[in-house]
């Protein structure tokens, strides 16, 4: 059985360039051994009864997500092909890895505290607050062959009432949940969490409100 390795992570101020060196290191090791099982597939081509989040109509984007996409522009360029993660035991174990290394890496703390604003979206590397946390394992995701368009930053509604941001991942057999306050991976119906909005399909730069439904697709090609 295929494995995906985690790398040992040092939580001290070890110089950048270093962490850059395990991060990289980290991507090779996954895309050999998830490359052929993370295989995109056509959106049109799915199951009618599996289960999406539904975009309804457009969004105003969260206050610090036009700064980001300013700094980050790749990170908010449109796509031309909707496609969907093959789901497997390979791209499921490259998931968790990722989830787990960026939740035991980035220490959570407000914008203000870490950044000296409020709503300040970055790609952290020590510190951030939750919209990081699914910045980073997005952009982390996309470098070792995850196709862009099913990874959607989502703002989500908390059992107390809190508005929290987490990453959505749209596979063949649904949409998962990446998340900072727990190490499993969801589907979003067993979530817990109330979905309000995110970025959408093909278009990372835009925003779409939310319906929850259990026979909805993704958009049609």
């Amino acid at each position: 059985m295929s494995h995906v390795f985690l790398p040992r992570v040092h939580h001290g101020k070890a110089p950048f360039a270093k962490r850059g060196r395990v991060l990289r290191a980290f991507f090779v090791l996954a895309l050999v051994f998830g490359a052929q099982e993370v295989r995109a597939t056509d959106a049109a081509s799915q199951d009618a009864e599996t289960v999406y989040l539904h975009e309804t109509h457009e969004a105003k984007p969260p206050l610090g997500f036009p700064g980001f996409c300013k700094r980050y522009p790749s990170q908010c360029s449109p796509v031309s092909a909707g496609r969907t993660v093959r789901l497997s035991a390979v791209s499921l174990a490259t998931l968790k890895a990722i989830n787990d290394w960026v939740n035991g890496r980035i220490t959570e703390t407000s914008d203000l505290d870490a950044f000296g604003r409020e709503e300040y979206w970055t790609l952290p590397k020590a510190r951030g607050d939750c919209e990081d946390f699914a910045l980073l394992k997005r952009q982390s995701l996309i470098a070792i062959g995850f196709p862009s368009e099913a990874l959607m930053v989502t703002v989500v509604r908390t059992a107390d009432l809190q508005t929290h941001a987490v990453l959505s991942v749209a596979t063949d057999q649904g949409e998962l949940i990446l998340d900072n306050l727990q190490a499993a991976i969801l589907p979003w119906q067993v979530s817990g969490y109330a979905f309000i909005k995110r970025q959408s399909f093909l278009d990372p730069s835009r925003w779409s409100f939310l319906e929850m439904t259990h026979k909805q697709g993704l958009p049609s090609l």
